[in-house]
Order: C-alpha cells, then sequence, then structure tokens
C-alpha cells in the first residue's frame, strides 16, 4: 500500500466494518464526525486522545465506544481495520499516517487528506439506500449538496424502489433453485416501471403469492 497519491483517481468501496477495530485519534469535532460515521457501520471504536469533547464522553460513558485517554503512541493502530487521524496537530496526524501505512493499514488524515489513502464521501443513508458523494477532495461542501439535493427530491421514493426489488430477490431466492435463472427474472422484474409508479403515486405492493404467479407465468414462457 503506498503512501500519498495526489492525481491518482480514487477507486469506490463500501466496507464491512460490523466488530471491526477502528481506531480514531482525536477527541474534538472531527473525531466526533468520524465516529459518528463508524457506529452507523457498528465498527467497534477505539478513540485515543488526552481530551475529548461531552458528545464523545457520552459515547464512552454508554459503553458504544471505548476511549483512551492518552497522548497517541505508534502501538495504537496495531490491529486496526481503520485509523482516523483527526487531531487539530499536523504533525500527530502525519505520524499517525506514517505508522498506519507502514502495517499496511488504511489511514484517513482529516487535516490533509494527501497524507492518508482513502477518504470520507459524505454520506445520506434511507433504511437501506446508502448514497454517497466523493468529489475527491475538491470541495466537502459540494459533495454535501448533492447528496442533501437527492434526499430532498428523490430519496423516499428510492428506498421504497429498494424494498420493491428486495421483495422480489427473497421470493425469487425461495422459489427459483437456479441463480442464473433468478438473475433473469430480476432484470425482467425490475423493467417494470416501479420508479414511475411510485413516483406518480400509483403503486401497489405486491403480496409474495403475485410475486410467484409473476415468477411462473415467465417460467412457462
Amino acid at each position: 500500500m503506498s503512501g500519498k497519491s495526489e492525481s491518482a483517481p480514487l477507486y469506490p468501496v463500501m466496507l464491512q466494518l460490523k466488530h471491526r477495530r477502528c481506531v480514531v485519534v482525536g477527541g474534538g469535532a472531527v473525531a466526533e464526525r468520524k465516529i459518528e460515521g463508524l457506529l452507523a457501520a457498528q465498527a467497534d471504536i477505539v478513540v485515543i486522545s488526552p481530551r475529548f469533547t461531552e458528545r464523545i464522553i457520552g459515547w464512552i460513558e454508554e459503553g458504544a465506544v471505548q476511549g483512551i485517554a492518552k497522548r497517541y503512541e505508534s502501538k495504537d493502530v496495531a490491529g486496526a481495520a481503520l485509523v482516523f487521524a483527526a487531531t487539530d496537530d499536523g504533525e500527530v496526524n502525519r505520524a499517525v499516517a506514517a505508522d498506519s501505512r507502514a502495517s499496511g493499514i488504511f489511514v484517513n488524515v482529516a487535516s490533509e487528506a494527501d497524507d492518508g489513502n482513502f477518504t470520507n464521501p459524505y454520506v445520506m443513508r434511507r433504511g437501506k439506500l446508502v448514497i454517497s458523494v466523493s468529489t475527491s477532495g475538491a470541495s466537502p461542501i459540494a459533495a454535501r449538496r448533492i447528496c442533501e439535493d437527492l434526499e430532498e427530491r428523490d430519496a423516499a421514493d428510492y428506498e421504497t424502489y429498494i424494498a420493491v426489488a428486495e421483495r422480489f430477490r427473497t421470493v425469487a431466492r425461495r422459489t427459483v433453485g437456479d441463480a442464473q435463472l433468478r438473475r433473469r427474472l430480476a432484470r425482467t422484474f425490475m423493467q417494470i416501471d416501479w420508479l414511475g409508479q411510485i413516483r406518480e403515486g400509483l403503486y401497489r405492493p405486491w403480496t409474495d403469492a403475485e410475486m410467484r404467479r409473476w415468477i411462473a407465468e415467465r417460467l412457462d414462457e
């Protein structure tokens, strides 16, 4: 894993961090934002700083995160899936980044994105719908506004649309044994203009029996 890469394009990915150790170095407002995202992902969070904000103290007291009140040491990143350098001290952040990279750990540096090797996009969550927007570090404010615009216009409709797709997938798995055939059926099913029906207020949820009947008709064709 390389260090800085100012011009390399980013590779988007969604990580499963449930029960994975993630270390946040810093105890201020920036650290709060990093912790908040990790809590949503159900990560095992360790936050290291001589001082913490009241909000972080609350999380520590609730047992949502493990707080270690001390200055950062190189050994603190050992065993972490992800590390976040979120202090107001550039020298400390650079040390966290160097130690993490040396250990083959992905690290995010809040104060200087190029010191790390991953960035956080702006994220909007609505049920199982997760929309993330990145401007590759050009403007976090613009990324946030784009997400807010999507949420204002379409998020609720998309959430319902995803529920339709998920329900069909569940019924198809119970009905059709062949995975390749299920994928073909899913493509055909999603060609129905569900999103248009939802937006126009015409959508009515199908029962499982209706979905099984639709599948049987497609298989008979």
